[in-house]
């Protein structure tokens, strides 16, 4: 036993020297007014809007935004196109319409005799059933007939 001893007390003796501990010195109590403003301050923070966090979408509804822009884009893409060949479809239409009444214009400057339009000719009243009968003008009702006709006395 006395030779663990000896050994112990060899390494006793063996010490790894030690910087001293610092101690810090103690701060003095915060005043009143210092614990007021940092209340203050702390209360500010909490009223502060905090910043919303975006939702990110799932990857099944990115898939599905993706599918779906696709789908739009070929739509527009067609819709385009169909509205392109319309407006060349109206000016060819356009043309033809020009160019007929054109030639009717020309061919009415040759033989002016024959088709020549009188304007007395437009302000003519026509005869065609189409046209409203009209009704004969009514004096306006006085009255003595408006009593008459609800009977009153």
């Amino acid at each position: 036993m006395e030779a663990i001893k000896a050994e112990t007390n060899e390494e006793d003796e063996v010490m790894i020297p030690t910087q001293p501990i610092d101690i810090p010195t103690p701060t003095p109590p915060p005043t009143d007014m210092q614990l007021m403003l940092k209340h203050m301050a702390d209360m500010e923070e909490r009223l502060k809007p905090k910043p919303k966090v975006k939702r990110k979408a799932s990857e099944k509804q990115i898939a599905c935004l993706e599918r779906a822009r696709a789908s739009r884009a070929e739509t527009t893409k067609e819709r385009n196109k169909l509205k392109k060949e319309l407006k060349e479809k109206n000016k060819i239409v356009e043309k033809k319409f020009v160019n007929e009444g054109l030639k009717k214009l020309k061919s009415n400057d040759i033989s002016d005799d024959e088709n020549s339009l009188n304007v007395s000719d437009y302000n003519k009243p026509n005869d065609d059933p189409i046209h409203v009968k009209q009704r004969p003008i009514s004096p306006p009702p006085t009255p003595q007939s408006h009593h008459q006709r609800f009977n009153f006395k």
